[in-house]
């Protein structure tokens, strides 16, 4: 369980009430309004290139536009609303802690990353400047916005931006190249997916009409890196934590957890790791942690490198681990209770790829060929009783991997899909990756072999994203399979819908997989995060299951000192049973409930979610929860990248 203050609740019903009668307030304004005035004005420096850019490419803004007598109707209502506030000061005040401005480009036109550069290619860059954004107040589409919040200018006076001499070593651009528009839209996106910033975008101008040179402004916002939690799981024990994401400007981030249990000795624990973004301008992602609390000891040390562009031609890692711990171990039939083990591990892969059409801009995406192997060793110094084919995650063994795959990937940039209102890059392709390689083990000796076939893209037009993946593998001993699996996984949402300032998508997933000859104690389960959120059983444990969940998301205008509210209701699906009958010979659990989620992405506290849930198929013997309060991270989509090989998880 999880400490809920009474003030908060009471706070939250108050504000949510009086979102809705806003609302209904805002219909009854709307029959009055004046449709031709319109006194919102918010500006982009890059408008007038916007224009010709779509004048170039007109396929690539095939998605989702704004009716603009809509648009008219909903600028004159909110114009209204804000005059007739401004007569008073309270309700000033109200209205701004509750309504901002919309942000520009909300999510209705997915473009490809590259399209706003494409004019400009071949073009000499001539130099490079960054304009550094306020953390609160103004966005990367609208430098011009003022914070009137008085928290939120000291937030502003107290954050310390990002060094320069940071963004600079995370460029892949200097003066005195040539403009590749797809190096451009890479290297925005990778300035987006860094931990302390919030969102980037790269504005390229002529020097002059006939020049064949351009000046490149970045334009960067960070996220007020400083966050806390407090997590009491019951009335003995707990973990507070503090956590900077951009430790002096200098992009480092580092996380201090205190852990409490009043029936362990000693009472207090530590967990904690610094982790250093771009390791001296290599792209290397160096972390060292530390945990000691209770009965666990870990120390671990992890490089890598990853593929984060198509054009980037090598990628490893090195994780060196030792953990000695003690945990409940949970079986397909029974738990074994407090369990000890101890073990080092050590994990090294190397990758290349190569590019196989030169980043062509008719061909819209880019084609890798990639390569990668890995070593992988685990050593166990103390562990429960083991066989051949019992425990085998306990099992002392060394696997050497091997992977080659076709890689075609591109990117879209939109709004509003498991973000509250940043931009979002959403890759687009596919990718045939081929996994084989041969395991060491204490009892036995094996080959394992493996196929991925991924592939993600927006359907017709006006017809949403559907990204789906099929997974096959296996070891072999003796010429028979051994430990297999397959598998497949869909993912689909929708355009994003505009009903005056309200926005709405709608999320399906699907999962399928069943084991293939897999040992006794290993089984797949829909409890929980892994089907039914919020519902767990013995008997939600099995060899083969498939799981539906379906979420409706409404993305409102309001906020609450800068936390937008976002509403959902959801329907989760699942079956589980035997792996030598059809799935669909066992019985149909479901969850259904609806929820609210606040988020201040200027923030890096995780996603506030309450969830209400009801359970109508359950299995006998099933608890539940009807209520949950929880910090939810951010989702992530899934891209066309390999990273080091590994054996498909089960």
């Amino acid at each position: 369980m999880r400490i809920q203050f009474s003030i908060f609740r009471i706070s939250l019903v108050c504000i949510t009430c009086f979102c809705f009668t806003l609302d209904a307030f805002e219909q009854d304004l709307y029959k009055t309004q004046d449709n031709n005035h319109n006194p919102f004005s918010l500006t982009d420096s890059s408008n007038s290139v916007n224009t010709r850019r779509r004048s170039i490419i007109k396929d690539d803004e095939r998605f989702f536009k704004i009716d603009d007598t809509i648009k008219n109707r909903t600028n004159n209502f909110y114009d209204t609303l804000r005059h007739k506030a401004d007569k008073r000061k309270l309700t000033h005040e109200i209205l701004d802690l509750i309504i901002v401005n919309p942000p520009i480009g909300n999510g209705q036109i997915a473009t490809e990353s590259e399209t706003p550069f494409i004019e400009y290619n071949d073009k000499i860059i001539r130099s490079i400047h960054f304009k550094q954004l306020q953390v609160f107040g103004p966005t990367v589409n609208d430098t011009t916005r003022q914070t009137p919040q008085l928290l939120e200018k000291a937030g502003n006076k107290l954050h310390i931006n990002t060094s320069r001499k940071i963004l600079k070593k995370n460029l892949l651009i200097e003066p005195g190249d040539r403009i590749n528009a797809y190096t451009l839209a890479d290297n925005e996106r990778l300035l987006r997916s860094l931990p302390f910033i919030q969102d980037a975008k790269f504005i390229v101008k002529p020097t002059s009409p006939l020049s064949d040179s351009v000046d490149i402004l970045i334009l960067t916002k960070d996220v007020l890196a400083l966050g806390f939690g407090l997590d009491i799981s019951s009335t003995t024990k707990g973990k507070v934590g503090i956590w900077h994401r951009n430790l002096f400007g200098l992009g480092n981030e580092q996380e201090n957890s205190i852990l409490w249990n009043s029936d362990e000795k000693p009472l207090l624990g530590y967990d904690g790791y610094y982790r250093i973004n771009n390791l001296a301008g290599t792209f290397i992602n160096s972390e060292i942690r530390y945990a000691n609390y209770f009965d666990t000891r870990q120390l671990y040390v992890n490089l890598q490198r990853n593929f984060f562009t198509p054009e980037i031609k090598y990628a490893g890692g090195l994780r060196i681990e030792t953990t000695k711990t003690v945990q409940d171990i949970v079986l397909l039939d029974t738990t074994l209770s407090k369990t000890s083990f101890n073990y080092t591990s050590y994990d090294f892969w190397t990758g290349r790829a190569i590019v196989l059409n030169e980043s062509k801009l008719s061909s819209r995406t880019r084609t890798n060929l990639m390569f990668a192997g890995r070593i992988f060793g685990i050593n166990y110094h103390d562990r429960p009783e083991i066989s051949t084919t019992y425990l085998y995650n306990f099992h002392n063994r060394t696997q050497v991997l091997f992977t080659a795959a076709i890689s075609n990937q591109g990117f879209y940039k939109s709004h509003l899909i498991y973000g509250f209102g940043k931009t979002e890059d959403i890759p687009y392709g596919h990718m045939i990756q081929l996994i084989g390689g041969y395991e060491i083990n204490e009892f036995n000796n094996r080959p394992y072999f493996g196929v991925t076939l991924s592939q993600g893209n927006y359907l017709w037009q006006k017809g949403g994203y559907l990204f789906s993946r099929l997974e096959l593998g296996s070891f072999f001993e003796s010429g028979n399979n051994q430990q297999g699996l397959f598998a497949i996984t869909a993912k689909y949402f929708t355009p994003l819908i505009t009903s005056y300032r309200f926005k709405f998508r709608y999320f399906a997933n699907f999962n399928y997989k069943t084991g293939i000859r897999r040992f006794d104690e290993e089984y797949v389960s829909i409890e929980n995060q892994q089907g039914l959120i919020g519902l767990t059983s013995p008997n939600l444990k099995g060899i083969q299951k498939m799981t539906l969940n379906i979420e409706a998301v409404t993305f409102t205008p309001y906020y609450f000192w800068g936390f937008r509210f976002v509403f959902f209701g959801f329907a989760d699906l699942g079956m589980i049973g035997p792996g030598d009958k059809s799935i669909f010979t066992n019985n149909l659990y479901s969850g259904l409930g609806v929820g609210i989620r606040l988020r201040n992405e200027r923030l890096v506290f995780n996603t506030f979610q309450i969830r209400l849930a009801f359970y109508p198929l359950v299995p006998d013997g099933a608890d539940w929860q009807y209520l949950q309060v929880s910090g939810e991270q951010k989702l992530k989509m899934d891209n066309f990248y390999i990273a080091n090989p590994k054996i498909i998880d089960y």
